[in-house]
């Protein structure tokens, strides 16, 4: 059997690209949360205050992550360079070989998943390590 999990990662409203008419944001996250199955998980960037409200009612398993020490999944120590994006989450170092801090949250995300499917701190920050950026395409 296999978790179902929402993961909520962008929380402005420019954020979306889709076509919801005017059901507005948060109508879309109520949406997309109330959809899991009650044994789901969500997923959420608990750096926006507007999330906390919106799961107050559900009774959906939620992990939190983000910048903010009230996460679940909380980075802290963040360092961004040449070599790439390293963070902590408690006591455990992660590393993302590519640079650029757009690369923290989906890095959370990851690590977020990778708890909800038990795996170690150390078998995902394993993973996270090898993450190789795959060539883009240039478009003339």
């Amino acid at each position: 059997c296999c978790p179902h999990i929402a993961a909520i990662t962008c929380t402005h409203n420019s954020a979306l690209n889709y076509d919801h008419g005017s059901k507005g944001f948060e109508t879309y996250v109520s949406d997309v949360l109330t959809s899991l199955p009650d044994d789901g998980w969500a997923i959420i960037n608990g750096d926006d205050a507007r999330m906390h409200h919106l799961l107050d009612e559900m009774p959906t398993a939620r992990m939190w992550f983000g910048r903010d020490a009230d996460c679940d999944i909380a980075a802290k120590q963040i360092h961004c360079d040449e070599k790439g994006l390293s963070f902590h989450v408690a006591q455990q170092r992660y590393f993302v070989p590519d640079c650029g801090e757009q690369y923290l949250l989906p890095a959370l995300v990851t690590i977020a998943v990778g708890r909800v499917l038990d795996w170690t701190d150390s078998q995902i920050a394993s993973g996270l390590a090898r993450y190789q950026r795959k060539p883009r395409a240039i478009c003339w």
